[in-house]
């Protein structure tokens, strides 16, 4: 019994939001409703022991130490573009509040930061970084991996933890990150701050970004995903019903995984539509230039619907009944977010996402 009482304490602690304001989330109570308090508090009590053994405990703050202006953000553990562009969003909040902040993380995403206005360096060796010019780190969490590039090459630096132990419900990382920041700071948000330094961002589209020969598309599609669930499957329906409408030309846009998606529905449509596909036959920058030069961008829940959210266009998001669209989306884009009403993104309906698509171009012309 006094085993249970104490694995319900460690659960309820690791899925609880560690902010002075909670932000957009499951709750903790809803999340260990479904998945009970053992597995969460055995695997709090395992990570303790984990940050105790690795040397790290006694240099880990509460707050960025008094003083401190340099900062080396360590980030690893979640080498993925949508969570990337969440967790750091708020660097935009240690700028304006006078610290110098660089970045050290996988290639993958120092390549999507590079030239970025509000980070003084990008790298992704720690031979780029010298540890005695920075008064703290951030790191993701507490866990170890996360921790390891910090404890190999950065030992004896203090440094803060972003999601300390929390782990488990779905949140919105982006407001996560920007109240995080702003708790260890002491510095107070107001709601619009807390909006603007959540938001995904990223430097401006540069002409070199551009692919030549790439369109100046009014309606893009992403095509593929990394998980089946996460995948729309019935983006052909959806062309026809734009072409019904009028709009007989569409880009696709997305990763290797997409290409036989795309590939398919170039040969379904041949005649009725054109599309112009460039899936897994662009770099990063480029799908981003091309998604910025687009009136509209559909996509289902995933890295590219980040990434769509930095740039220009109006973005049509696709959720899955798991996903709660305030989870992830800013507060502007919000109204154009469909959910569907399994943990399936392909049974929303071809209709439904024909009609917003067509809703936010008219949006777009006034």
């Amino acid at each position: 019994m006094l085993l249970d009482a104490k694995l319900r304490e460690w659960a309820t602690r690791s899925a609880t939001q560690p902010l002075t304001q909670p932000v957009p989330g499951e709750s903790a109570v809803h999340y260990l409703g479904e998945v009970g308090f053992r597995k969460p508090g055995r695997r709090l009590a395992w990570r303790r022991c984990m940050l105790r053994l690795s040397g790290q405990e006694h240099l880990k703050a509460e707050r960025f130490p008094a003083g401190a202006k340099r900062l080396l953000w360590i980030y690893f553990g979640e080498n993925q573009i949508g969570d990337a562009l969440m967790d750091l969003a708020p660097r935009s909040l240690l700028a304006e509040l006078g610290f110098e902040v660089d970045l050290f993380t996988s290639p993958e995403i120092a390549a999507l930061f590079e030239g970025d206005p509000w980070f003084r360096r990008v790298g992704s060796s720690p031979a780029e970084f010298d540890a005695a010019g920075y008064d703290c780190a951030i790191v993701l969490s507490n866990k170890d991996r996360p921790l390891r590039p910090k404890r190999q090459s950065f030992a004896r630096m203090p440094w803060v933890s972003l999601h300390e132990f929390f782990t488990g419900p779905n949140f919105h990382r982006g407001l996560f990150a920007a109240q995080r920041l702003a708790d260890l700071s002491g510095h107070r948000l107001t709601a619009d701050e807390l909006q603007r330094h959540g938001l995904q961002k990223l430097r401006p589209v540069a002409p070199a970004d551009h692919h030549e020969g790439a369109p100046v598309p009014r309606i893009t599609l992403v095509a593929g995903g990394a998980h089946a669930d996460r995948t729309y499957e019935r983006w052909e329906a959806v062309i026809r019903e734009l072409v019904a409408a009028g709009e007989t030309q569409v880009a696709l846009a997305g990763s290797a995984n997409g290409s036989a998606d795309a590939a398919r529905l170039v040969r379904a449509l041949s005649g009725v539509a054109r599309i112009d596909d460039f899936t897994g036959r662009m770099t990063l920058p480029q799908v981003r230039a091309l998604l910025d030069a687009s009136q509209v961008v559909a996509c289902p829940d995933g890295g590219l619907m980040h990434l769509a959210l930095t740039t220009r266009a109006a973005v049509v998001p696709l959720f899955s009944a798991q996903i709660a669209p305030e989870w992830r989306l800013p507060t502007r884009t919000a109204y154009t977010a469909l959910r569907s009403p399994t943990r399936r993104i392909s049974d929303i309906a071809p209709h439904e996402v024909a009609a917003m698509i067509l809703r936010s171009l008219r949006a777009t012309r006034t």
